[in-house]
């Protein structure tokens, strides 16, 4: 889930298709029906790439879920596990709450954050619209999300001035 950004109900809905990990999840919303994805791990998870879940995703043996209650199953399953456990503490004694939708919320923070991905580009792979990824990501915007954001605007773009300059 983390290394995807999936909600625990698609676990039950993926597939490797012309040697890619796909989606096959249709959510059904007020704006409309989610269509089948590629999955793509984040560029800055190098992580998830040591992992091999392309590759293992065949043999890898899934928590048993019922359709429409994969969120329920996930948490049940996590709520058993010591690491789990640990992460959890950790995680209140910050004051934050640690949910299997975490995982998903985290894929989306460090897109935006850490890749410096949009967020119509995050919005297609975690598969929803975009008003959905605004609504549901943008309170956790903050003025250091919008003060970094804005330091690697301007180190892009002085460093594209520097070279138009040069080469002129």
């Amino acid at each position: 889930m983390a290394a995807y950004g999936l909600r625990p109900e698609e676990l039950q809905h993926l597939q490797i298709r012309q040697g890619r990990l796909w989606c096959m999840y249709e959510k059904v919303a007020s704006r409309g029906k989610t269509r089948p994805r590629v999955l793509r791990p984040l560029p800055c998870d190098d992580w998830a790439d040591g992992w091999r879940l392309e590759e293992r995703f065949p043999t890898q043996e899934l928590p048993p879920m019922q359709p429409g209650l994969g969120g329920g199953y996930v948490g049940h399953y996590l709520m058993n596990r010591p690491l789990w456990k640990e992460l959890r503490r950790e995680y209140e004694a910050k004051g934050e709450k640690l949910v299997p939708y975490s995982c998903r919320h985290g894929y989306a923070h460090r897109a935006h954050v850490i890749c410096d991905l949009p967020p119509k580009v995050v919005a297609a792979a975690m598969g929803h619209s975009v008003q959905t990824h605004l609504a549901a990501y943008s309170r956790w915007c903050g003025d250091d999300v919008v003060d970094d954001a804005f330091a690697k605007a301007e180190l892009r773009l002085g460093q594209g001035l520097r070279a138009q300059s040069s080469a002129a």
